[in-house]
């Protein structure tokens, strides 16, 4: 099998532990409203830009139906080691994994309408300087600090590693304990 046959982002095995969290139910209408209102005002006052209803319609379906499989194939999951966005679209859905030992900063934000429509973004800074946005994440689900809590736990736990490893070097090198040194 030739490299140009395998899709870009294997799918990834979600353990069954592994929090999984999907966009708000209203995620692809609210992202369509702007075109929407664009659309229905161009209706009555478009002076002959859009003529027929049924063209009107067409397009409104052309706006909304890429919105809506992206929201229903969209979902941030995190499981011990990693994040794993999986951004929806028309013919299928990508899945970018992001190591938790990568991941340096999280802030959540309300966006205009965010804090009384009950969603917030998450913004994830990466070691690169990257910057990650999840959009349309529920409010109530507190997945910034959940993630936050993994972060710590997977810092912790390599750093408890690593002093592990680290210190039996020095031990095996100070002269005083190892006689050939």
């Amino acid at each position: 099998m030739q490299s140009q046959d395998l899709p870009p982002n294997p799918p990834e095995e979600i353990p069954e532990d592994a929090t999984i969290v999907r966009q708000i139910q209203w995620a692809w209408l609210w992202s369509s409203a702007p075109w929407i209102i664009a659309l229905a005002a161009l209706g009555p006052f478009g002076f002959g830009l859009i003529p027929d209803p049924f063209i009107a319609s067409l397009i409104a379906l052309v706006i909304l139906a890429p919105r809506y499989f992206q929201y229903r194939r969209t979902e941030y999951i995190i499981t011990d080691d990693s994040l794993i966005f999986r951004r929806g679209g028309i013919i299928g859905s990508q899945s970018y994994v992001f190591p938790l030992s990568r991941l340096k900063d999280i802030k959540s934000r309300y966006g205009m309408f965010g804090r009384t429509l009950g969603y917030q973004t998450v913004d994830i800074m990466i070691e690169n300087g990257n910057l990650v946005s999840l959009n349309y994440v529920p409010a109530l689900v507190d997945f910034a600090e959940h993630l936050q809590g993994k972060i710590n736990l997977s810092d912790l736990e390599s750093g408890n590693a690593s002093e592990n490893g680290h210190s039996e070097d020095l031990l095996s090198k100070d002269p005083e304990r190892d006689p050939e040194a």
